[in-house]
């Protein structure tokens, strides 16, 4: 079941990627095939896991705006949500997040890392039959920051983070500038 999954998400994704080429405005699509290799990346490390969560904050949000309309829409974010979430549990990293959580009735899965949570509404919980009795132990609600207004300085710093000997500290400190410096949106 993972393993059809996982290629399922593979062959969707290089079917987004094939329609971003013909859609011919090449320097979103160039952006959008970037951000989607990220989103795409095995999780190995905590840094991996806020560049893989950040990539697809950042896809959520792009998919509402006017330009990127016909480049990135919702089939390449919701099922990369459930596939990650497989993979952290199927691979015991599950421990990298702070906090995995899933609310059934708003089909919404939460991820805690460096102190911020990542909220992926409308996702089909239905695929996590083998997580959902561990996710179901850790049902949380949002904590009410809106993370896409920050979405692109949150995907460019967590290139930094993956990149830089940042220690944890220094990590959510950064966060919260960034967050706060979009509070007021």
């Amino acid at each position: 079941m993972i393993i059809l999954l996982m290629e399922i998400g593979m062959a969707k994704m290089e079917e987004h990627m094939e329609r971003i080429e013909v859609d011919g405005n090449s320097v979103l699509a160039e952006e959008i095939k970037g951000i989607m290799v990220d989103a795409e990346i095995n999780v190995g490390t905590k840094q991996d896991l806020f560049l893989r969560l950040s990539s697809l904050n950042y896809l959520n949000s792009l998919v509402k705006k006017k330009e990127y309309k016909g480049l990135v829409n919702y089939g390449m974010i919701k099922p990369n949500v459930i596939r990650l979430v497989i993979d952290l549990f199927k691979q015991g990293k599950e421990r990298l997040s702070e906090e995995i959580g899933v609310n059934l009735l708003e089909d919404c899965l939460y991820i805690r890392i460096y102190g911020v949570q990542f909220s992926f509404h409308h996702v089909n919980t239905k695929m996590l039959t083998d997580e959902l009795e561990a996710l179901s132990k850790n049902d949380v609600m949002w904590a009410g920051v809106k993370l896409q207004p920050a979405a692109r300085d949150l995907y460019e710093f967590s290139h930094e983070v993956c990149t830089l000997n940042l220690d944890e500290i220094t990590i959510k400190k950064r966060i919260t500038n960034i967050l706060e410096k979009y509070a007021e949106l």
